[in-house]
């Protein structure tokens, strides 16, 4: 918890390096991989057994999320950088796109005839999703923004970050303490509220990747392999590996959390021909708009499966439709190739939809919180970020 302080031998300090590149993109297609999951068990691609395992994505962005807040913000919280303004341009970084999409499912739900402080997801539900605490409801999914529930559990690892880093021993103390804690919760099934299954994923991923961020400026040789290539493709075929074929109990996740970190700190140091792949532009671009694309997915996969679902029933082809337990696309069946063609044009509506909520909303949002810690005496606050 020292902020990523290292030895003269390590590598040099990402802020001063530039940008962690293929760990944008990697985030942008751990995005695509959840938005394929949710569109059900649907066609070819969605029905692949990695892609069926696709809530383990988000765990990835938790371990990420450690890796790159600690290279950001560690050595500075550490050195003294006001810990409000640090929480100020976290939310900044999330909430625009979080008030956007709350409010997009609410007009949504009006425009289908449901009323808005009625039914099973009345105002409660509504209130809830604008102030973040959908994270610590177990097991009550909130229709305003089924996405929220990560969002509003990271803002608790932040909030962590900002008042452990640069506590020295009891930093370390207290950090090791909250991990274990958090382990064992979900090791023992544990599932209550504030204290959720959520939160303590998110806790579990967050700390590796802290502790990622460690070794990677401390261990300079995991980036001198001879093979770069070779081990960042092993890497990521462990991590597939893993997310497929084992089963679904507690101990899955720290596996799948472990074979994350490998692959971030073997993308980190970007050597390999792999991260020549994701260093292209369309997938730069991925990871550019990937918290856009995670945040509405949902939503137009929803708008979408209710807008066929009407077509098909007033065309009188009730043979193509069927009951679902799912928001997915799977209350249709229009066969194998058509399922498939319609989860690739419903995921390239996505990424178009998310590549303008980005220049529109996330994008503007950032900006503002940066001026807005600029103005407060925070002059460089986030001018050279190692990730989105």
């Amino acid at each position: 918890m020292d902020g990523g302080k290292h030895s003269n031998s390590g590598p040099p300090r990402p802020l001063a390096a530039g940008r962690f590149e293929a760990l944008d993109s990697l985030r942008g297609v751990a995005a695509v991989m959840v938005m394929f999951f949710h569109f059900g068990d649907f066609g070819l691609i969605s029905g692949l057994r990695l892609v069926r395992a696709g809530p383990i994505f988000v765990d990835f962005f938790f371990v990420l999320s450690g890796f790159v807040i600690t290279a950001a913000y560690g050595e500075r919280l550490t050195q003294g950088f006001s810990r409000v303004t640090f929480m100020f341009l976290r939310v900044g970084r999330l909430y625009p796109m979080q008030f956007a999409v709350v409010s997009a499912f609410a007009v949504a739900k009006l425009a289908s005839g449901r009323a808005l402080f009625g039914g099973s997801h009345g105002g409660d539900y509504l209130a809830r999703a604008l102030l973040m605490l959908d994270g610590y409801v177990p097991n009550d999914p909130n229709v305003y923004n089924f996405a929220s529930w990560s969002v509003s559990v990271e803002l608790a690892a932040y909030l962590l970050a900002a008042l452990l880093f640069g506590r020295g021993r009891f930093g370390y103390l207290a950090a090791a303490a909250i991990w274990l804690l958090a382990l064992s919760g979900y090791l023992a099934g544990l599932n209550w509220p504030v204290f959720t299954d959520m939160l303590q994923r998110c806790l579990i991923g967050f700390g590796l990747g802290v502790t990622g961020y460690a070794a990677y400026c401390r261990h300079s040789a995991i980036g001198r392999l001879p093979a770069p290539g070779a081990a960042e493709g092993l890497a990521l075929l462990l991590a597939a590996t893993l997310v497929a074929l084992l089963g679904d109990d507690s101990w899955r996740l720290l596996a799948c959390d472990l074979s994350f970190l490998l692959a971030i700190l073997l993308f980190a140091h970007g050597r390999g021909f792999v991260t020549r792949i994701l260093a292209t532009r369309p997938m730069r671009a991925l990871g550019r708009w990937s918290y856009s694309i995670y945040m509405i997915h949902l939503l137009v996969i929803a708008v979408v499966s209710q807008a066929l679902t009407k077509v098909l029933a007033r065309l009188g082809r009730d043979d193509l439709l069927k009951s679902s337990g799912t928001a997915g696309l799977d209350a249709i069946d229009l066969g194998i190739w058509w399922n498939t063609a319609l989860t690739l044009a419903v995921a390239a509506l996505c990424i178009a939809l998310a590549s303008q909520t980005y220049r529109l909303i996330e994008a503007p949002g950032r900006q503002w919180a940066r001026r807005e810690a600029r103005r407060r005496g925070a002059p460089n606050a986030e001018q050279t970020a190692p990730t989105i």
